[in-house]
């Protein structure tokens, strides 16, 4: 929804808008252009690609490295769904946290077959 700025002490410009209600009101007009949906992916996928390299580009768990699309940024702690409670349900922006807090070690690269089995023993009461 496109909104008038309503933040009284902020500096407006000559659209008579703050900087952030001007990037607010673009952003709505705009999100669903080609091409800027085309940034956003490749801007998403370069994040990405950042942390997996960061964390090894292969699986810890099998050493898999084949495609890089089967690999999952894991939560060593299985405090996954909290830590996405806090920074937001993306995964978009779970990248941008660890990038941000120096890439923890509370984090590892596992590939889809080793994040299911892991989530499953941690589950059922098995250890990974």
């Amino acid at each position: 929804m496109i909104k008038d700025c309503e933040h009284i002490d902020r500096k407006r410009y000559a659209h008579g808008l703050c900087q952030a209600c001007y990037h607010h009101n673009w952003w709505i007009k705009n999100k669903n252009k080609p091409e800027v949906r085309n940034k956003r992916r490749i801007y998403a996928d370069s994040i990405r690609e950042k942390v997996l390299k960061y964390y090894g580009n292969k699986c810890v768990k099998c050493g898999y490295d084949e495609d890089i699309r089967a690999l999952d940024v894991d939560h060593v702690l299985n405090d996954g769904a909290w830590h996405r409670s806090e920074v937001g349900k993306s995964s978009y922006a779970v990248l941008l946290w660890i990038i941000r807090n120096n890439y923890p070690a509370t984090f590892q690269l596992l590939c889809a077959n080793c994040n299911r089995l892991k989530y499953l023993d941690y589950k059922y009461g098995r250890n990974f």
